[in-house]
């Protein structure tokens, strides 16, 4: 189905194909579309039935010397349709070097440079920068394997994000990342995500007694990130959580085990009736030995979110305590109660 329109200027292509020797070219390259599936399936000895021909590393030729400016109407590669793609590609030394290659894919548009190398064809390998606008998030998981294995939670959110990005690494004989060998660095923002039936949201939502929390909007994301050997390290950001702040920070390991923290205020009438029996106690308790204490209406905690992608487990953690809303209003107002006690005993 593949149909490609070229035109240039090619040097030494007689000894290339009599010799082995290598031939340059300066090429226009012109394309409808190119179905990278189909001819990485070409095998003629074999039936034409490409549906489960296994992706295999894409060799790129030691002897061949082209510079080739592209305009392509459409590129399918695996599940990745991919359309109005312009730029620049210097094929050199079994290796291609992307310029200024713009194109439109999973709802937005990416500009990209960087290089794909089969110098080593054992070790195939990338190394890309990506500025990234306006992709769906839904489509960006379904897409690739590498979002699945780096960030299942996007599964559960909707919308659209903007990035920046950074990234390389060694590629396996079925052309993916070999996680462990992954590095990068990148930006994400977002304007409004939604996060819809996310067992971790669940969990966090009935440990602070809040079902709002369950379908979750969130507003205005600005997160960085950093990749080291396949582990994804989020750098603190502040965002709203159906408009309450938020400030979140945590780690994805290769070994699908993470540790997230969720810095909030929850108010003390929604932790529920054990904690307000607990905070209605100490409060008395400390009137009666003349220490008045306005703990405020919320309650500052944070949310740890540990175990794995797969089964993340959240608790509740104040100072040093840890465990369910009751034991963190206790821990605050008792500290509060300490405090006011200090004041009246150097006062008297």
């Amino acid at each position: 189905k593949t149909d490609i329109k070229m035109n240039g200027k090619l040097e030494n292509f007689i000894p290339y194909v009599l010799e082995n020797e290598t031939t340059k070219g300066s090429l226009n390259l012109q394309s409808t579309l190119i179905d990278a599936n189909e001819l990485m399936s070409i095998d003629t000895t074999k039936s034409t039935d490409t549906s489960s021909a296994p992706m295999t590393v894409v060799e790129v030729p030691g002897n061949i010397d082209f510079t080739v400016t592209t305009t392509i109407g459409q590129i399918k590669y695996d599940k990745i349709e991919i359309k109005t793609i312009s730029g620049q590609l210097i094929v050199k030394d079994s290796k291609v070097d992307l310029s200024n290659l713009n194109m439109n894919l999973l709802g937005g548009s990416m500009n990209m440079k960087g290089s794909y190398s089969t110098k080593d064809i054992a070790k195939p390998n990338f190394d890309f920068t990506m500025s990234i606008k306006g992709f769906d998030i839904q489509k960006t998981f379904s897409t690739f394997n590498t979002v699945k294995t780096l960030a299942p939670f996007a599964k559960n959110c909707f919308g659209n994000y903007s990035c920046e990005l950074a990234i390389n690494s060694v590629l396996g004989k079925d052309m993916k990342p070999i996680y462990k060998t992954m590095n990068g660095e990148g930006k994400l923002s977002t304007k409004e995500v939604e996060i819809k039936s996310s067992p971790t949201i669940d969990k966090i939502a009935t440990l602070v007694h809040r079902d709002d929390l369950k379908d979750l909007k969130t507003k205005d994301i600005a997160m960085q990130f950093t990749i080291v050997n396949g582990n994804i390290e989020v750098k603190p950001f502040t965002t709203k959580l159906n408009n309450m702040p938020v400030t979140i920070s945590g780690v994805n390991n290769l070994d699908k085990s993470i540790s997230y923290v969720m810095a909030l205020q929850v108010p003390r009438s929604d932790l529920g009736g054990a904690a307000n029996t607990a905070l209605d106690g100490l409060l008395a308790t400390a009137a009666t030995n003349g220490i008045n204490v306005n703990p405020g209406k919320n309650i500052n905690v944070d949310i740890l979110i540990g175990g794995t992608m797969s089964d993340p487990k959240p608790s509740i953690k104040l100072g040093s305590m840890t465990g369910d809303a009751k034991s963190a209003v206790t821990d605050e107002v008792t500290a509060k109660v300490h405090e006011q006690k200090a004041i009246l005993e150097e006062k008297a």
